[in-house]
């Protein structure tokens, strides 16, 4: 069997009021801690692979965090490892190829937060490797250049 790295990352934005109001700082964890799922909004402020019909399939899709386990609703990791990392605009344009205030986040510096998980034969389903903080109760999730808006539930 191979082993197969996932990651799955959040960015949070930070500089707003709002955004002040829940930083994170270093647990990543509490912050993400509980079960969240996929709403009505999404964006697409580039060049997306999926239609109209295919980004309303991803709506109500769920995930659930904590120490222990991270799961999207269709696989789960038993040993999920949480890491931060500060963008500038600048650094999140020309990682992501758009700007934050492009998909609604408000503010200079954006917070990576990437979930890995290094589990034996565990193929990570395809929503769910990127999200993005926009307030303390939603967050974007990115695929195939849609970023959904994600609800805690």
């Amino acid at each position: 069997m191979r082993q197969a790295l996932i990651t799955f990352a959040i960015l949070v934005a930070v500089g707003s009021a709002t955004a002040a109001a829940f930083d994170i700082k270093g647990d990543p964890v509490g912050y993400l801690e509980g079960k969240w799922h996929i709403g009505k909004k999404w964006y697409c402020p580039g060049m997306c692979a999926m239609d109209e019909a295919a980004a309303k399939a991803f709506r109500g899709r769920s995930f659930e965090y904590s120490g222990a386990r991270m799961s999207n609703g269709q696989k789960t990791c038993g040993s999920p490892k949480y890491v931060i990392r500060r963008l500038s605009a600048e650094q999140f344009f020309r990682d992501y190829r758009c700007a934050p205030e492009d998909i609604g986040l408000l503010g200079k510096v954006v917070k990576e937060i990437s979930v890995e998980c290094e589990e034996s034969g565990v193929i990570w389903p395809t929503v769910g490797n990127l999200a993005l903080i926009k307030n303390r109760g939603t967050f974007l999730t990115l695929w195939d250049g849609v970023f959904f808006e994600v609800h805690r539930d």
